[in-house]
């Protein structure tokens, strides 16, 4: 079902009038819950994507002890320890480092998915639990640990709403909070539309049709998304992640649908 702000603009709009959205929804706040669960998805112990996306201070030189071996590793982070005749999972302490760098893939926003899927894939298959399954248990808890925030990361990065709120957050811009309201009528208005032609739908060829028109619009987004990154014009971008965040939500509901009974 859609957001309590959007069911006040449908019961305001009966016949879809630009003033009753202007005054239903002037002040709606954006659909926050479903973006804040995303940007948290997979993160263990409820920690925010601020958290997730923090960065060390400048000059600050990374260092982490292998409890294994109990060598020293400053630098980038590893999933082992690269110290000869060890390997030993490291410590899931993913601080300053960015779900680009934890898949090994350079950090811009418009991204190759096919690259970020063999990322994906090649480490997974050294976290496989099966590879571990000997292992005494704090190496096991380790590499699952790590898989999850490999999880994490690519599931991120692969979707274009939760790549942009995090490349915003990564430059420091505020996105997507509670106290952030959404101002597009025309948006608001496409939204409830497009709602009552998923209500209506009555085959799956329709709902194919809404789905392939909803991904082109999310396509042109993205681009408009990347020239606003590419100039660090936040402003600009942030009225563009809102208007993703709802055709997110759109799409949701139509792979949620099933045919009337």
């Amino acid at each position: 079902s859609c957001s309590p702000a959007l069911a006040s603009c449908l019961r305001a709009c009966p016949g879809g009038a630009p003033s009753a959205v202007r005054s239903a929804c002037s002040g709606a706040r954006l659909e926050v819950g479903l973006a804040r669960r995303l940007l948290r998805q997979g993160t263990r112990g409820g920690s925010s994507c601020r958290r997730a996306v923090s960065t060390p201070a400048a000059g600050a030189d990374p260092a982490s002890r292998c409890w294994s071996c109990g060598a020293e590793h400053a630098g980038s982070f590893s999933f082992f320890c690269p110290a000869p005749g060890c390997g030993a999972a490291m410590d899931a302490d993913y601080r300053g480092t960015t779900h680009f760098e934890l898949l090994g893939l350079t950090p811009k926003f418009a991204l190759d998915l096919a690259e970020v899927d063999k990322a994906y894939k090649d480490l997974q298959r050294k976290l496989h639990p099966d590879r571990h399954a000997q292992a005494e248990e704090r190496q096991r808890e380790r590499v699952d640990a790590h898989s999850a925030r490999v999880n994490e990361a690519a599931a991120t990065l692969r979707s274009p709403l939760l790549r942009a709120g995090y490349w915003m957050e990564l430059h420091g811009v505020r996105v997507l909070e509670e106290d952030q309201r959404i101002d597009d009528t025309a948006t608001m208005m496409e939204v409830m539309e497009v709602s009552e032609e998923i209500e209506e739908a009555t085959s799956q060829g329709a709902i194919d049709r809404l789905a392939s028109e909803n991904d082109a619009k999310v396509s042109e987004i993205e681009g408009q998304l990347e020239a606003c990154f590419k100039k660090e014009d936040w402003e600009a971008g942030r009225p563009l992640l809102e208007r993703l965040q709802m055709l997110t939500r759109l799409r949701q509901r139509m792979d949620e649908w099933r045919p009337p009974s």
